[in-house]
Parts: structure tokens; sequence; C-alpha cells
């Protein structure tokens, strides 16, 4: 089998082994019996496979930054990483995007297993609420009209104003500039 021209398959169902056992021993066999130029061939295949895993670790390292849209910038907050990491989830492995993003993968499985903060619930209904009230006034409510409306509960419910919450639909929230008041701006059009 070693030296000879029977399969590894033929020689395990003559002696009723399993062929992968069989295998096992043939290659440890050779390992170990070996010339110097199949050393250094074996030698050689186990450093080109690290160097393409270790060029594959380092190409998604590079990719990933591109991703987070500066994300990964010092001061940004711990949660805001995690939350990247959570997004990237299945592009990339968890460990390598903690590693990245200097944050250890024990905190990481801490914060996506703890339950949704009172704060960030109510953000969210808050953000559906922005919507519907924009979407209802077909795009036409800049931020102080929805903040108007979900104060004066006309939403289905009490609105909070607060800081990053009105703000929530994006784009078309933006207010327009309140109009010019005092004695330069009058019908008059300048100075008494």
């Amino acid at each position: 089998m070693v030296d000879k021209e029977r399969s590894i398959a033929s020689v395990a169902a003559s002696y009723g082994l399993v062929a992968q056992t069989v295998g096992n021993w043939v290659a440890k066999y050779r390992k170990q019996h070996a010339d110097a130029r199949e050393q250094k061939e074996a030698t050689d295949a186990e450093e080109l496979a690290r160097l393409k895993a270790e060029n594959y670790k380092l190409r998604m390292e590079n990719e990933f930054p591109q991703e987070s849209g500066g994300l990964l910038r010092e001061g940004t907050a711990v949660t805001t990483r995690y939350e990247l990491i959570s997004r990237e989830e299945g592009n990339y492995p968890v460990a390598w995007m903690c590693q990245w993003a200097k944050v250890s993968k024990s905190g990481y499985y801490n914060w996506r297993s703890k339950p949704e903060s009172a704060t960030a619930i109510r953000r969210k209904e808050l953000g559906v609420l922005v919507e519907k009230i924009f979407d209802e006034s077909d795009g036409t409510y800049g931020y102080r009209r929805v903040a108007a409306t979900l104060e004066s509960g006309v939403a289905g419910g009490a609105g909070r104003r607060g800081h990053g919450q009105v703000d929530h639909a994006g784009a078309g929230l933006e207010g327009r500039a309140a109009a010019p008041e005092g004695p330069y701006y009058g019908s008059g059009g300048g100075p008494g």
C-alpha cells in the first residue's frame, strides 16, 4: 500500500477497517519515513496554507474598516462598535471583528444577550411615530411640525421630545429656517 499499487480503500476492506483510519496511518508512516525532498514539499505546502490563511485574514481586515463607515475611530462608543459587529456578523468572523474594533468577544456576546433597554424600546417606538407622521404629511412636515405633532399626542400617544429622537426619519425632516423678525423685516422693507 505504501510502496505497492493497492488502494487504501481495498486494503481497508480486506482487513475490515475504516478507509479513513488506514489513510491516516499511511500518511503518518509516509511523514515519518519521508526523504528530504518529500519533507520539504510537505513543509512548503504547510507554509503555503498558512500564508493563504494569513492573506485572507489581512484582506478581510482591510475591507472591514471600509464597511464600518468610520465607527472604529478613537472615542466611538463601545455600544456603537457592538452594533457594527452585529450588523456585519455573517460577513466576517466575530472574533476578528472584535479584535479589529478593539472590544472583547465576551463583552460583545454579553451585550448581544442583554434585553433591550426601555430607552431603546421607546426610541424605536418614537421612530415609528415620526415616520408615520412624516409619511401622513406626504413628506412635507419638517422636524418642527413632527415634534409639535408628537407633543400634542396626535400620532397615537403622548410624544416626548428629546435629543436624537425627533429627526429619526432622516432625510426630508430638515427644518426650514424660521422667518426673520424684527424692525428690518416688516412690511415696510427697511428701518423705520
